[in-house]
């Protein structure tokens, strides 16, 4: 009887550690093919994968991060942000989980900055208030994009980011 059980709980443990390193190897497998198409700008693709990756591993940080990414490029920014926060749940400490999270904010901070200026602000006037906040954040841009410009190492997104804000013709 002894035996019975102990060898009942032995292939227990030896099917739990199977269905651990199969779930591994089947998130491993995600990821890989999540980044390939990611790199290659399949976002249908790779958001299929990450999806599936954090279904079998959803303390996978990194998965979460490429998730907000792919809601970002598609415009989603309540997927971005909730994917982000997600991230940043799991790692507090995620730099570009707070930076892409930052950039979710700055989008919608854009579109209502936008429909503000286009509506001559709360007085209407061209010269009146909603004119000299708009210069402000031209300069806030300025100097964002003075700092992205002078830091070493590649053009940081926020650059991007200011021309983007710019507007075209700002150049």
């Amino acid at each position: 009887m002894k035996t019975g059980l102990l060898m009942l709980l032995m292939v227990a443990s030896l099917w739990g550690c199977a269905a651990q390193e199969t779930r591994k190897t089947g998130a491993m497998e995600h990821w890989t093919a999540g980044e390939s198409a990611y790199r290659a700008r399949a976002y249908e693709e790779a958001r299929g994968h990450f999806e599936a990756l954090v279904a079998l591993a959803p303390e996978h940080e990194d998965a979460w991060l490429r998730l907000g990414n792919i809601a970002m490029i598609e415009g989603r920014l309540d997927d971005a942000e909730a994917a982000y926060r997600t991230a940043l749940r799991l790692r507090p400490r995620f730099a570009k989980a707070h930076y892409n999270l930052a950039l979710t904010y700055l989008t919608r901070a854009e579109d209502h900055f936008l429909f503000y200026a286009a509506n001559g602000g709360a007085d209407g006037r061209p010269g009146g208030p909603a004119a000299a906040r708009g210069r402000r954040l031209q300069d806030l841009l300025a100097a964002i994009e003075t700092f992205s410009r002078d830091a070493p190492g590649e053009v940081d997104p926020l650059v991007e980011l200011s021309e983007l804000l710019a507007g075209p013709g700002a150049r």
